[in-house]
């Protein structure tokens, strides 16, 4: 008795938390009612399993193997015209079974098809493994869209959109590599590892597609061609290995074309005396008001020459030096005698190439002054130390929206420059055969930097690159650059010699 007004109380106290809570009994004996139902589902399901019996979606149930359950081929119950088979192997690391359709309706065939893939699922089921199968094509679309969620505009924390660019056209020589081998279509499990090892040398005879030289052959570095192998192996790694596409035992072999060791640029380099001509024909020639060009197009030839002479004299980057806002230039703390034009850059992490905030020092505050002039003469002033950029594009939308310069119009307006000097009979310059574009800027600078004796590390930390990269690429324009003093040092070593056989 006691216990049954025990259980009494918990239950008014029950209904009355039920009631406090908004349900009504009428819930309670719905939910109870559903409850029942769900538990006698349950119980008949548990029988027809006991009894052996099959549900209406899996019909003739056929276990491929006699030690295993968890292999077995069967018919789908529903009202299909055509009762295929389909294997279903349970994955007991990831607890979830791998449905196939086998795509026959040969019984025999089916069990044999089963066999092949279970073997095939529990050698590869070694290791972590993904229940789909994917072709090369799809592996580089999950590459991509896995390295363009790295997209940052700071270099240091993931990848910038141009780089994302270039992984993309490098993938596709491997792409293209595969189709030609007729793999194409096929998963890249099935795809023989050893048909990574002639990739390397399958790009080193492919004609060139893009750029300059389109259409030529054999021309491609080999660093390269290196960077093109090594890709191809990074995205195997990042999506095939570690989304357990494949195993190590299926990864491509890839090989890599020996580099070499002359690290030079291919980028030519002015000398002071040519730059100076160029200069001269830019201000006299090219930046001329006359007939033949409009007022807009003079003001624009004007800010290019001041744009150009300021590259020469920072060394920064095409796009850092586009990407500069007023806001980031300001005159030097401490100046020298005769140094009141010298001017400070602060180039942000966001726009640097190695992702650290570096400061240029460069005598550049004339040319920024008659930028200003030369704005104001298309009607656009600049607040000093404002958010604009310097180098505007120079179209009415683009000063109003304050849109930057691109490197392609800087390029073509050298371009044009570079022609023009060298058609003009009036200038002795010939520049016809060199490779001069606007990183050719920075690399007149550190050289001439190098020849006025300024120290490697300086110079790195002005250009923001390392002292082995200078040593790399700039030092075998010294002897050239400093002909002079070899040059005389070894005319007095021959006078010694003639006094000595004297």
């Amino acid at each position: 008795m006691d216990d049954a007004l025990e259980n009494l109380e918990e239950y008014l106290k029950l209904m009355k938390e039920y009631k406090d809570l908004g349900i009504s009994p009428e819930d309670i004996l719905r939910g109870t009612r559903k409850a029942l139902e769900e538990k006698k589902k349950a119980d008949i399901l548990a029988q027809q399993i006991a009894q052996g019996k099959e549900n209406s979606v899996t019909k003739n149930q056929t276990m491929v193997f006699d030690y295993t359950t968890d292999c077995k081929i069967f018919q789908d119950g529903r009202n299909t015209k055509i009762k295929t088979w389909s294997v279903r192997i349970w994955d007991r690391k990831r607890k979830k079974p791998i449905i196939r359709s086998l795509k026959t309706v040969d019984k025999a065939t089916a069990l044999t098809l089963a066999r092949d893939m279970y073997m095939t699922f529990t050698t590869r089921g070694a290791v972590y493994l993904s229940t789909d199968s994917i072709t090369t094509k799809e592996l580089v679309a999950l590459y991509i869209q896995k390295r363009r969620g790295e997209v940052s505009p700071n270099p240091q924390e993931g990848i910038t959109a141009r780089s994302l660019n270039v992984i993309e056209n490098r993938l596709k020589h491997w792409m293209d590599y595969i189709d030609e081998k007729g793999y194409g279509k096929a998963n890249i499990e099935n795809i023989p590892p050893e048909l990574g090892l002639d990739f390397a040398i399958w790009i080193k005879n492919r004609k060139i597609t893009t750029g300059k030289r389109l259409g030529d052959r054999k021309n491609r570095s080999n660093t390269t061609i290196n960077q093109i192998v090594g890709a191809a192996k990074r995205m195997y790694h990042k999506v095939g290995i570690d989304g357990g596409y494949i195993t190590a035992n299926e990864l491509p072999k890839f090989t890599t074309l020996k580099k070499s060791r002359n690290q030079c640029s291919n980028r030519d380099v002015l000398q002071h005396s040519e730059m100076s001509l160029l200069y001269k024909w830019m201000r006299e020639k090219y930046a001329d008001e006359s007939a033949e060009i409009t007022t807009h197009e003079y003001i624009k030839r004007r800010i290019f020459n001041l744009t150009f002479t300021i590259h020469n004299l920072t060394g920064v980057r095409p796009a850092e030096l586009l990407g500069t806002r007023w806001s980031e230039i300001r005159p030097v703390r401490e100046t020298i005698k005769g140094g009141q034009e010298n001017m400070v850059i602060t180039i942000d992490a966001t726009r640097s190439k190695t992702g650290k905030t570096r400061h240029a020092v460069a005598p550049i505050g004339k040319q920024l002054d008659r930028i200003k002039f030369w704005y104001e003469r298309l009607g656009h002033h600049v607040e000093p130390y404002s958010d604009e950029f310097v180098f505007l594009k120079l179209t009415k939308s683009g000063i109003e929206n304050n849109i930057q310069q691109t490197q392609k119009a800087m390029g073509d307006r050298l371009k044009a420059v570079l022609k023009g000097a060298t058609e003009d009979k009036n200038c002795p310059l010939n520049l016809k055969n060199m490779n001069i574009t606007p990183y050719s800027a920075r690399h007149y600078y550190v050289t001439q930097q190098i020849m006025e004796g300024t120290d490697h590390h300086t110079i790195g930390r002005q250009v923001g690159t390392g002292t082995q990269y200078i040593d790399d690429h700039y030092s075998h324009l010294i002897p050239e650059m400093k002909q002079e003093q070899i040059c005389n040092a070894a005319k007095n070593q021959d006078n010694l010699i003639v006094k000595f056989r004297k």
